[in-house]
């Protein structure tokens, strides 16, 4: 495959180009760039590339939805409220996404980096987030019903009028989160 360490794509029109096997390690790209819904696979870390035209990240992922899209990078400031249940999106670099409104019940989310993610009215019953980083996120008003939350980091989250009965949240980094309304 094609080299392309730490190139820069965002310009470039690469409709139609063949890059399975390709080194994308450290490249930077515009999702514009890419065909909407085509999947590279890096061939160093196996990390998934999940390519859009559009800003509306969550319906992609829904046709995504029980695939495993284990280590993908989907982060950036995209928004969508469409279903998502059992999406498998372990380990997965989520910062700064927006899913408000989103459907994530039953989601793997085991181990994401969340880091600000907007979760605003988010419903996670029973989601697995053990282990994920979620400093900085935003949680307000959304349902964590029985979510696994043992040994997140929520360090500076906001989880005001958040529904967390039932949730595990065994080694929680709760530190500096704002807890204000919430039910338990």
């Amino acid at each position: 495959g094609a080299d392309l360490k730490g190139a820069d794509l965002r310009d470039c029109n690469l409709s139609g180009a063949m890059l399975e096997g390709a080194n994308l390690d450290g490249a930077i790209r515009s999702d514009t760039s890419w065909k909407r819904g085509t999947e590279i696979k890096n061939r160093h870390t196996g990390a998934v590339i999940l390519t859009t035209q559009s800003d509306n990240l969550a319906d992609d992922l829904s046709q995504a939805a029980n695939r495993n899209l284990s280590h993908a990078d989907l982060g950036g400031e995209h928004r969508g409220s469409a279903p998502l249940v059992n999406v498998k999106l372990a380990n997965t670099a989520l910062c700064d996404v927006d899913f408000t409104g989103a459907k994530l019940t039953c989601a793997d989310l085991r181990g994401a980096d969340l880091r600000g993610a907007i979760l605003v009215r988010a419903a996670l019953e029973g989601a697995n987030l053990s282990g994920a980083c979620l400093r900085s996120a935003d949680l307000s008003e959304a349902d964590l019903r029985g979510a696994d939350l043992s040994g997140a980091d929520l360090d500076g989250a906001r989880l005001e009028n958040a529904k967390l009965r039932g949730a595990d949240l065994a080694g929680t980094n709760l530190r500096a989160a704002c807890l204000n309304r919430t039910q338990r």
